[in-house]
This record gives C-alpha cells, structure tokens and sequence, in this order.
C-alpha cells in the first residue's frame, strides 16, 4: 500500500500472534495500542487508542488502526504496536510516504503535461510513444517574424538556415486571425527564414503568429500543373485513357484529300465539306507534330457523323492505311454546318483519333 505524507483518511494492519503456539490472536483489540515516530524523532501514542478487529473469523487476529493528518507528516513513519495481553506479540513497522501535498489535481496535471517530451526515451513508455508521435506529424514549431508579412511570403523563426529545407510541408496556423488555414511552401529562402507560398492566404498573417509544419512532401499546385502539362505523351498511351485521348489529339494533324464524288473547295484542314445526296471517299492523311505519317494499317475504326436531316448517326468503317485511313462516306439527306465528324478506334477502347466539323452543302441545282 502506498501511503501519502500529511494526507488524512489512511490506515494500516497489524497482526497479533498467540506465541505460545504461533496461531493469529483474537478478540484483543481492547488491550493493543501503538506509538509512533516520525522522522526517526521521538515515540508518541498513537491518536488512535485502539484498532479494530477486521473479521475475527476470515482476517484471524488483524487490527486495523486509524492514521491521523499530522502523524503521516513525515517520510519515515516508525510504529511500534503493542498488546497488554500475555503471550501476544505485533511486530514493528515501517512506513514510507510519498509527498503531494500542496499541489492541486489540476497542478499534478499541468507538471506531467508540461514536462519536456526529450526526456522520455523509456522503450515502451508511453512519454516515448507520445514523443514520436509529435516527431512523426510535426516537423517544425515556429512563428511569423515579419511586421510586413504578405498573404503569399513572409519572414519566420525556423531554425533552418539551409535554402529549400522546408519546401513541399504543409504550414499550418495554430494562432491568430489564420488559426487552422494551412498552404504548401513553395519556396524557402534560408539565408532571412522566409517562406512562400504559390497559393495566397486570404489574409496576411500578423506579426507572432504561431504556426507549425506537418511531416510529408507535398506538391503546390504549380508544381503539379507543371508535372501534369510537362508529362511526356509517350508515357500515357494506354487505350481509352484520357491521357491517351489528349495526347491523340494534340499530336495528331490530317489533310483531307478526295479521292472520288464531286469536291465542293475541301481545302480547309479538317473540315469535310460534301454535297447533299452524294457518296463520296475521302483520303484521310495522318501527321504527328513531327511532321511522321501515322501508320493505322490494320488499326480497327469507326467514323461517324450525324445527318441533320434524317435525325441519325451516319456510320461507316474507315480503312487503315500506312499514311492515315480512308473512308466511304455515304449519301446525306439535308443540309447544314453545325454538324462534327469523328473517326475513333472501333476496338472497343472508343480512342479518338480525329475528329473535325462537317458541312453538309446544297447541290447547285437544288433551290
């Protein structure tokens, strides 16, 4: 049992033995006292003339006295128990205590909580645990430095003088007006401890503002636009992906050529222009930015267009070749130029590979 010093309401036991023949001794209480002594100083009796007998029948020959406030002010305690009865022998004690006095719950909990996390490195203590875990989210605690402080840069007190230490954790204020608004830095200059950020706060942090960095590497949204658009084409051409798609239609050009009907002026880039009520086949010429012919020999296709006129998708198969593909357009019913054109993979992955307006023309011999 643990006792505190000058704290009432604590106890202790003493047990009498019959040394006649060893056995617990009961019924003695009337006839057992104690002294006590505090410190190694002088015996006094105890306050408490008497004990009590704890259960004469399942605690044989136990005695319980009463402890008062003032005989546990000491960190030794020296009892000396003693009965009147013949033949009844208690033995000596002694008592350590631990000391609390004058300090509040509310005062113990501020000294554990306010104790330095770097002295507790005990394996499997919660003090390291709880180390770790700070060390493991938070990089950094510091605060603005900077009366000129802007929403996008500012002067700091981290203690890291080496450029681009802090770049890509995230800033997050703990006090001030920005409590809780968090950026990605950038950039950080280690020479004046200065951070910036790519996205502006919506205000200016004031001057002692406190902030802390969490652990990660993170990406500013300059950075991943730049990783987005600077992503080589080549490594995303995986069919019926949108980077597949994009890079499809930027690096793809075609001239369309006739090879058979009648041409009404079809030398405008990717816009076929064909007469109403006419069949034609039209030589589609692939390039890459490179200026290369694309190759679409044995390349599944689908070209589609929508006829305004019969309210339909026209469709047909384009035929690869190793320059572009050609296709059979078949005859149109109306005219019109708000209409589009699309040749797609026709595998299944929907890849567009072209796709430009059409216009549907009158003949010159309708009205």
């Amino acid at each position: 049992m643990s006792y505190q010093k000058n704290e009432a309401g604590q106890k202790f036991m003493v047990l009498a033995v019959n040394t006649t023949n060893g056995q617990p001794f009961t019924g003695d209480a009337a006839n057992i006292t104690a002294q006590i002594s505090k410190d190694f100083g002088s015996f006094a009796s105890l306050t408490d003339t008497n004990p009590t007998e704890l259960d004469s029948t399942n605690a044989a020959g136990v005695y319980v006295f009463d402890l008062a406030q003032a005989e546990t002010n000491g960190d030794v305690l020296t009892i000396m128990p003693s009965s009147s009865t013949a033949n009844v022998q208690i033995d000596m004690l002694n008592i350590y205590t631990t000391s609390v006095t004058g300090y509040t719950p509310e005062q113990i909990a501020d000294q554990v909580w306010d104790e330095s996390a770097s002295g507790h490195n005990v394996g499997g203590s919660f003090g390291k645990f709880v180390r770790q875990m700070k060390e493991g989210l938070i990089v950094e605690e510091a605060s603005v430095d900077d009366s000129s402080a802007t929403t996008t840069s500012f002067i700091t007190t981290l203690p890291k003088s080496v450029d681009d230490f802090y770049n890509d954790d995230t800033l997050v204020f703990i006090s001030g007006d920005l409590i809780g608004q968090s950026r990605i830095i950038d950039d950080y200059d280690g020479g004046d401890l200065r951070v910036t950020f790519d996205e502006p706060l919506t205000a200016a942090p004031a001057d002692t503002d406190e902030f802390i960095l969490l652990a990660g590497h993170n990406h500013s949204a300059t950075q991943i636009s730049s990783i987005v658009w600077d992503a080589q084409t080549s490594n995303h051409a995986i069919p019926g992906s949108t980077g597949a798609a994009v890079a499809s239609a930027a690096s793809e050009v075609s001239v369309l050529l006739p090879a058979s009907g009648t041409v009404p002026e079809r030398s405008l880039g990717e816009t076929i222009r064909i007469f109403n009520q006419e069949q034609i086949v039209i030589a589609v010429a692939v390039f890459d930015l490179n200026k290369n012919p694309v190759d679409l020999t044995g390349r599944s296709l689908w070209f589609g267009a929508w006829d305004r006129g019969r309210d339909k998708i026209i469709e047909t198969t384009p035929t690869g070749t190793a320059t572009g593909f050609t296709v059979t357009i078949p005859k149109t019913n109306g005219s019109g130029s708000n209409n589009t054109w699309v040749v797609r993979d026709g595998s299944g992955t929907g890849e567009v590979i072209l796709t430009g307006p059409l216009e549907i023309l009158k003949r010159p011999t309708e009205g």
